[in-house]
């Protein structure tokens, strides 16, 4: 199991898919961060998500402009609460906040 620190995905390879790091690329820094929405509650305000209702947050979430002030932070991950969406209005070259997703 690896996580791919360019896009922040897990994938199961095999180890022999395995190949070295050339040395250029050893200093730079992770692109992504782990992040967590604090307060997203389940329609049925269960605590535990199936797989698929995780799956659909984060469908809902995905390719979106989350802002919010970091509430905890650990070295490559961050809880953010309250978090709300911003969208660019480019035709004023401006950006509004839509609420919370």
């Amino acid at each position: 199991k690896i996580r791919l620190i360019d896009i922040g995905a897990i994938c199961i390879v095999d180890v022999n898919q395995l190949l070295t790091l050339p040395s250029q690329f050893m200093t730079t820094p992770p692109l992504v961060i782990e992040a967590f929405v604090c307060g997203l509650i389940a329609h049925d305000k269960d605590i535990d998500w199936s797989p698929e209702a995780v799956d659909k947050a984060r469908s809902l979430l995905e390719r979106r402009t989350l802002v919010g002030p970091v509430s905890l932070s650990l070295p490559s991950t961050v809880w953010i609460d309250p978090i709300e969406e911003r969208v660019v209005l480019s035709d004023v070259g401006v950006s509004t906040a839509l609420g919370r997703p």
